[in-house]
């Protein structure tokens, strides 16, 4: 019965009260209302990390140096155009290592190297995987800090160890501080490639003259041999080797051998230096490289087109007068010359060439007027003294002319057409004794690399032998 009444709602007496239903306690993290929270909280925290970290690699790389700025007046029209271009562009995209290098380069070739150094500073900063920064602080630091340079280089070859150029300017370097075990390391790495540049055995060999071995000087002249890449530096190296042991026979063999003169060094990287030129400077040098190769038409196309690019400049248009005048074309080359006088009235130079083509012409009072003019202008120009000289011999002014070439010789002591020229007079006007003891010191200043003054010198040896009723003159 209590059972029955107790469980029959509808006989109670009192009012019925419901019970709730109560659901177990789930834990915490697995309400999907907390949880959901909790992983926009995560993320959130997780943006703010990136976009701290992009913040701070932007400001990482934002300039920490001031844009280099040249002035207008302290350069030439078109490099002020060119250089003023490059900060433009940099100044709109400031963290691009390339930029700031490009502009450094530019700097760098127009003769701006305090400035191009910034520019390298930075792109090192922005990019420091990249040699060429390194390598072109190098080269402008090897005007004043060499022992700076060479840290720049090796830091360089620390990024790019196969760069032949950049190695050999170490090596150069090394060689001038003295440091010549560190030095024959890297020239010993590079000969290890049989197609190594020539200026290495030639390295290799002085080492090896400077260090007193002989022999090993010609271990590295025969496997220059075996390679084909003997130079006439490098025979001369060895030959003066030979002499500090001695052996004056075998270095005169080495000296009498025929063999290429050495060639510039490819460099990819300052190539990219040299055509950020504006200046012509790198025009004017191929056109004296085709010029000593014996392209004239192509020099002349060359030059020609530097002195309608560069009328304030006279020196292209010389250039141009004086490669006219190789290619036979006299009448031409005088009156660019005569023209030039006029443009720039105080250069000797100037002066100097037109006063030659003149006296090829003929004109003997004209050039003696135009020497005049040039010595006015340089009194010690030694040259156009000995020119001037020349003139007064046929004129029959035998004193005046061995006047003249004597204060020449002591204007340019060091030149060996000078000294030639004076011991030729003397030679002409009898006074053999003089002209043997100028010969005697004249030998000392010819240059066994220049192979017209050498040929001058032994006919002039000859001249006096015969004349003299003595031996050859030593």
């Amino acid at each position: 019965m209590t059972d029955a009444a107790s469980n029959d709602s509808s006989h109670s007496p009192k009012s019925h009260v419901a019970v709730p239903d109560i659901q177990p306690v789930q834990p915490t993290g697995s309400n999907p209302s907390i949880r959901r929270i909790g992983l926009c909280g995560l993320g959130g925290g997780l943006m703010l990390a990136l976009l701290v970290a992009i913040v701070l690699n932007w400001k990482a790389k934002q300039p920490t140096v001031a844009i280099p700025t040249i002035e207008p007046n302290e350069v030439t029209a078109v490099v002020a155009e060119a250089l003023t271009d490059l900060r433009r562009r940099l100044e709109k995209n400031p963290a691009s290592a390339a930029l700031w290098g490009q502009y450094g380069m530019c700097l760098m070739q127009h003769d701006r190297p305090r400035e191009a150094i910034t520019c390298f500073e930075m792109a090192k900063q922005l990019d420091p995987q990249e040699p060429r920064w390194h390598y072109f602080t190098g080269i402008i630091l090897e005007q004043t800090d060499l022992s700076a340079a060479v840290a720049h280089f090796e830091t360089a070859l620390r990024l790019d160890s196969n760069f032949e150029p950049l190695r050999l300017r170490l090596v150069a370097a090394l060689m001038t501080l003295g440091s010549f075990e560190s030095a024959q390391q890297h020239l010993e790495r590079l000969s290890q490639n049989p197609e190594c540049h020539g200026s290495v055995y030639v390295q290799l060999a002085r080492i090896a003259r400077l260090q007193n071995t002989p022999d090993e000087a010609t271990r590295w002249l025969e496997l220059a041999r075996s390679r084909n890449s003997v130079s006439r530096d490098l025979l001369l190296e060895v030959a003066r080797s030979k002499q500090q042991q001695g052996r004056a026979d075998e270095a005169a063999a080495l000296l009498h051998e025929n063999a290429p003169m050495l060639t510039a060094v490819a460099d990819s990287w300052m190539e990219q230096v040299q055509r950020t030129d504006v200046s012509g400077a790198v025009a004017s040098l191929s056109a004296d490289q085709l010029r000593q190769q014996g392209q004239l038409d192509q020099a002349a196309q060359v030059l020609a087109t530097l002195a309608r690019r560069f009328p304030e400049r006279s020196r292209p248009a010389l250039n141009l007068a004086l490669t006219l005048r190789d290619q036979g074309r006299l009448q031409e080359a005088a009156a660019e010359t005569e023209r030039l006088c006029q443009a720039f009235p105080d250069d000797p130079l100037l002066r100097f060439h037109h006063a030659v083509m003149q006296s090829q012409l003929g004109d003997r009072a004209g050039a003696m007027q135009s020497l005049e003019t040039c010595l006015a202008l340089k009194p010690d120009y030694g040259m156009a003294r000995a020119a001037w000289a020349d003139l007064l011999a046929l004129d029959g002014r035998t004193d005046e002319c061995l006047t003249a070439y004597r204060r020449a010789k002591l204007d340019s002591p060091s030149d060996p057409w000078i000294r030639l020229g004076l011991i030729n007079q003397l030679f002409r006007n009898g006074k053999t004794s003089e002209a043997r003891d100028e010969l005697e010191s004249a030998d000392a200043i010819v240059d066994a690399n220049q192979p017209a003054a050498v040929q001058e010198l032994n006919r002039l040896r000859q001249l006096l032998s015969q004349n003299s009723g003595t031996g050859p003159v030593r």
